[in-house]
């Protein structure tokens, strides 16, 4: 996944790299929210805080060789109508477990503090792999895993990746707890589309909310401040506790893993929740953090917005295709291969756009017409290739450079616009 920093002027509207996130949200009190992950946006979990005294690609593309580790679903079930979620109800809560943390901490008196903070995940295959969000266990000191008839076992991450929000924790349980769920395709999804969300909203285990994807392609923040990019919208009922619940179709099969819902000022759901988008990138991931533990995601080091022929209509651009380049990480890849940023903040219909910059239109044979293109290059691109890249200038000439494409920082770097 394409992940890069915007600048902090005002925000174009599709950033290819947001600002380095906020300090989490996660306050220690009893049932307060847990994980603030994006401008905006936050993720869920409950948490409790106790005091003591003093003392969140090379990979993609490798990961399609991985054996796939998520088994068909046993018995496979009759598509549901959006009235009738009772089959898939039933077929899916077997797999559905509640994930409690504890994180050993310090408060900000320098007192010892354990902070507890429950999350849901689902199992997804017989060798006892439970697929969750990453900020659910980022933090986590010890794991607890309960199953639906209340069995509860040790929890131990065996992979991580903050960049796409997924983690995996395995667990050694009798085989009778194990009913692994279908990793579906969010490639598919359309708008109206009929979801069911379960999870463990405000500690009710075994929560369902049904409703439909009520958008694709959405932009949100990861938990290290890259964008997340083709996450999907549901009105479906997302709390604080449904984080690392499974977004299930009309067939049982996951689709997605609620992760984050919309801040409108009200810490609670207001029709407006984001899912991480499980797709073939997605899918490649969470083999590679079981085989693995770990992803590496290649990385252009720019913010950007889709060129449009609003945006050449106002004069930001001279095309009306391609990723219009904001700002530049200083010595990062584009910066390198002599990309240049925006540099003038001029007013597109109610928001500001830094232009002046380069249009990158193709990379490599891909030609590049939108964000979304760009994104798919990078998920489908080694660490270390070279690709050669088209640009226009902000003059309108054209020219060829070389970007080799380096391995994503940790953590988003902060850049400034030029604008």
């Amino acid at each position: 996944m394409d992940l890069t920093t915007p600048p902090e002027s005002p925000e174009p509207p599709e950033p290819v790299e947001p600002a380095a996130p906020r300090t989490s949200r996660r306050a220690r009190v009893t049932q307060t929210a847990a994980i603030g992950l994006v401008a905006g946006l936050i993720g869920g979990g409950i948490v409790v805080g106790v005091d003591h005294a003093t003392g969140s690609s090379s990979s993609t593309t490798s990961a399609s060789s991985t054996t796939q580790t998520t088994p068909s679903v046993a018995a496979p079930i009759a598509a549901a109508t959006p009235t009738s979620w009772v089959s898939v109800a039933a077929h899916a809560m077997p797999a559905i477990v509640e994930i409690s943390t504890i994180e050993n901490t310090t408060n900000s008196s320098g007192q010892a503090q354990q902070v507890a903070a429950l999350g849901t995940g689902f199992v997804i295959d017989r060798s006892g792999d439970i697929l969750t969000n990453q900020h659910v266990i980022s933090a986590a000191s010890s794991i607890n895993v309960q199953f639906e008839d209340g069995t509860s076992v040790t929890g131990k991450v065996i992979g991580q990746d903050p960049s796409s929000d997924l983690a995996v924790v395995r667990v050694h349980a009798a085989a009778a707890e194990l009913h692994p769920l279908t990793l579906g395709r969010a490639e598919d999804a359309q708008v109206g589309e009929p979801v069911l969300a379960i999870g463990t909203p405000f500690g009710f285990t075994e929560s369902a909310s049904a409703g439909i994807i009520s958008g694709l392609g959405r932009e949100i923040q990861s938990p290290n401040g890259f964008t997340l990019a083709n996450a999907l919208q549901t009105d479906a009922a997302v709390n604080h506790g449904n984080s690392g619940g499974p977004l299930l179709n009309t067939d049982g099969q996951v689709i997605g893993i609620n992760a984050q819902i919309a801040d409108s000022g009200v810490d609670a759901n207001v029709g407006v929740a984001f899912a991480v988008p499980m797709d073939q990138s997605d899918r490649n991931i969470v083999n590679e953090l079981v085989s693995k533990g770990s992803v590496s995601h290649p990385w252009l080091g720019i913010a950007g917005v889709s060129a449009t022929p609003q945006l050449e209509q106002s004069g930001v651009t001279t095309v009306s295709s391609g990723v219009l380049v904001t700002a530049v990480v200083a010595g990062g890849p584009a910066a390198t291969a002599g990309i240049i940023g925006g540099s003038k903040a001029t007013p597109v219909y109610g928001t500001t756009v830094c232009g002046g910059g380069d249009v990158i239109t193709r990379i490599g044979n891909t030609a590049i017409a939108s964000m979304s293109d760009l994104q798919t290059l990078l998920e489908n691109t080694s660490v270390g290739a070279t690709l050669p890249a088209t640009i226009i200038h902000a003059n309108g000439s054209h020219a060829t450079v070389s970007i080799t494409f380096a391995k994503q920082p940790s953590s988003a770097p902060t850049i400034s616009s030029n604008c």
